[in-house]
């Protein structure tokens, strides 16, 4: 790769793509085609020009059926044909990348000196202080020697490998998301190119959901005015306005596609240099100067890295291999700390005050799901455990918010955010009071003796004696000062409370964990509980539901039998399992709605004109006001925490963050694999795969 190269991609309204995907258009139409444009299609048979398109063309014969639904024309061929050849030609695509990014990812990262690693891991802030302080003096960014997972124009751009960013292409960069799409659909409109450089492209890709959706809603937009209008009174100027929108939209997904595909390439650009050896060279001599920085300062330290690193050079079973211990740094931290209870000075924390142990009144609280919106994930907390307030050197306890698990409940524990504290603590006592509802109108307070513990590289609260009323998905409010002895914990109280499957909620509670959580077969210590076919019908749609955000799901019932079957239901039950829809239908449990299934068995809800329409099953969890005569039962058990199988989810990711490419990609699989009406993932989500989780 040559210092300063340009990877340039024209992303315009005239790219090879476009011109293509008319073609293939006008071919599915019956049209007659010169050898000169047959030629440009053979030549563009493979690649991401012909994914783009196939994906132009199918678009466009979409829009045609709409127009003419509305305005009258010649009847439109091909479009399911040139959608499933879409899906197969970008499958095929992805998976050539896919195995390029393996390939290019293939390489280790030097170790470079086993003490700077350690030291590393031991140093904690004070390590990446001093970090920074080189990077700087090198003029590279803070991350320009760790592993790049985004940003990636910036990260070969910081390493020389891109040549300088033009002052009109800075320009458009510096624009918010929402301007920069906003430049970019008004470029579309009046066929005036942007700027070819590959940042641009970036962006764009970064924002094409943003664009793809204006587009298309700029299309229904007018599609509602002349369905509006009596037919008689469509005029051609109206008709002509409407194709012009839905060929837009075609264009702007095709350049979307190009823009993605780009992006991949980038990202395999940029893993080849970080696994270079101009880029570890650079990594090595960061990592040392770093070290011998902190070494002045902390010489101790040093002395005893120094030493354990020489032990375990002597013990290392693959010395000599290409290089040397580059997974062994964190093991040897881990025993230095045990010997000598290093402290990083630069987070620690203060003595508390008198004041350290009152209760949590005054804390914020993050607002959860509430019965009158209860599936408003857009205000909950973004993961299990998160810092309200972090830790400060000298400031007030610190405060952070939990939602509680079933697996948290049965083991009797409780997650801390990250957090860095000398591993001596490791087993020392803790007095815990905690105020809540649980199953109650009445508020109570419990104090109890609990002890921090060290696993699996993080804390946690353990020995919780948690009150058997207190249901899962609830969410609790934690304030500690690390240098003390007593942690103050509450829950907010709900009104008016409400009831869930059964279960009464007092306490303000996270709407996705409730229906995870309260799945039936979720208090059974098994991944494929045993159920009655309704219970299996419904667990599957609580399962499915968790790839929109508001938990409903719009599913064909062969897709619903098919989850069921991929979740672990016995096969012999499929007929019983049409029966159990049957009557949950009855019960009001499910609902029909009409909508359509492509040929590949893709759902769409409202129905595509071009699809088969069929009636669709859909699911929304709801809570109910509380019966003032319901007495909650208990929702924990006093089984252990243990290994157990998460389903994958959406959730939402803090202010400002974006969902990464693979992340869409990975979501968009998951829906076209449950066969469910989902769209596209929204703005600020993101979506974790189903994944196991250790014991």
């Amino acid at each position: 790769m040559r210092r300063g190269e340009s990877y340039r991609h024209d992303v315009q309204q005239d790219h090879p793509a476009v011109e293509i995907g008319e073609l293939l258009y006008r071919q599915a139409q019956g049209d007659a085609l010169t050898p000169g444009e047959q030629e440009k299609i053979r030549h563009n048979s493979a690649g991401i020009v012909r994914v783009a398109a196939l994906r132009y063309a199918a678009v466009v014969a979409e829009g045609q059926i709409l127009a003419n639904s509305l305005t009258g024309g010649e009847r439109v061929r091909g479009a399911v044909d040139l959608a499933a050849e879409h899906n197969r030609a970008g499958k095929a695509l992805n998976a050539r990348i896919g195995r390029r990014l393996a390939d290019a990812d293939a390489g280790e990262a030097a170790s470079g000196h086993l003490e700077a690693l350690v030291m590393r891991h031991l140093a904690g802030k004070t390590f990446a202080k001093a970090l920074t302080g080189v990077l700087r003096q090198r003029q590279l960014s803070p991350h320009a020697i760790d592993k790049p997972s985004r940003d990636f124009g910036d990260w070969m751009a910081g390493h020389g490998f891109l040549a300088p960013i033009p002052e009109d292409v800075s320009r458009l960069l510096n624009l918010a998301n929402p301007e920069f799409a906003d430049h970019v659909i008004a470029s579309l409109k009046a066929a005036s190119p942007l700027p070819a450089h590959e940042a641009i492209t970036s962006r764009w890709d970064a924002v094409s959901k943003r664009v793809t959706r204006r587009l298309r809603e700029d299309r229904d937009l007018i599609k509602s005015r002349l369905e509006a209008m009596p037919r008689h009174r469509r005029s051609r100027t109206a008709a002509a306005e409407l194709r012009e929108a839905c060929r837009l939209y075609a264009v702007g997904c095709a350049l979307s596609e190009i823009a993605a595909h780009a992006e991949k390439e980038l990202r395999i650009r940029c893993l080849a240099a970080y696994h270079s050896d101009t880029v570890q060279q650079t990594r090595v001599e960061c990592l040392n100067a770093a070290a011998a920085e902190v070494a002045q300062n902390w010489p101790d330290l040093a002395a005893s890295v120094s030493e354990a690193c020489a032990r375990h050079r002597r013990e290392c079973p693959e010395p000599t291999s290409p290089h040397p211990c580059s997974g062994c740094a964190r093991e040897i931290a881990a025993e230095v700390q045990r010997t000598k209870a290093f402290v990083d000075p630069a987070i620690k924390i203060a003595e508390p005050s008198p004041q350290a142990s009152l209760p949590v009144a005054a804390a914020p609280d993050l607002k959860p799901s509430t019965p009158a919106d209860p599936m408003d994930s857009g205000a909950e907390p973004v993961e299990p455990a998160e810092w309200i307030r972090r830790p400060q050197p000298d400031g007030p306890p610190a405060v952070w918010q939990v939602i509680l698990h079933r697996l948290h409940l049965r083991g009797g524990w409780c997650p801390i955010p990250e957090i860095t504290l000398p591993l001596a603590r490791d087993g020392a006592p803790l007095t815990l009071r905690l105020d809540y509802n649980g199953g109650s109108r009445t508020r109570r307070s419990v104090e109890q003796q609990v002890r921090l513990r060290h696993r699996g590289g993080e804390w946690e609260l353990t020995g919780l004696d948690w009150p058997s009323d207190l249901p899962p998905g609830v969410i609790l409010t934690l304030k500690w000062a690390p240098a003390g002895s007593s942690v103050a914990a509450k829950t907010s109280a709900l009104w008016p409370p409400v009831r869930i499957d059964g279960v009464a909620f007092f306490d303000r509670y996270h709407s996705g964990t409730v229906i995870r959580e309260l799945a039936p077969g979720s208090d059974q210590d098994q991944d494929a509980p045993d159920l009655s076919d309704a219970g299996w019908v419904l667990r599957t749609l609580r399962v499915l539901g968790h790839l929109r955000t508001d938990g409903s799901v719009i599913i064909a019932e062969q897709g619903l039998v098919a989850n069921c079957r991929r979740l672990g239901s016995p096969g012999r039950r499929a007929d019983q399992l049409h029966r159990a829809v049957d009557r949950l239908l009855q019960k009001g449990v499910l609902s029909r709605v009409e909508g359509s299934v492509d040929v590949d068995g893709t759902p769409h809800c409202p129905p595509r004109p071009s699809g088969a329409r069929v009636p669709l099953l859909r699911f929304r969890s709801t809570p109910v006001p509380l019966d003032e005569k319901f007495r909650g039962h208990d929702s924990t058990d006093a089984r252990a925490r243990r290994a157990h199988v998460v389903q994958g989810f959406v959730r939402r990711l803090p202010d400002g963050a974006e969902a990464s490419q693979a992340q869409l990609e990975l979501y968009e699989e998951a829906v076209r694999q449950a066969q469910v009406v989902a769209g596209s993932l929204p703005p600020g989500h993101t979506y974790v795969q189903r994944h196991r989780r250790k014991a």
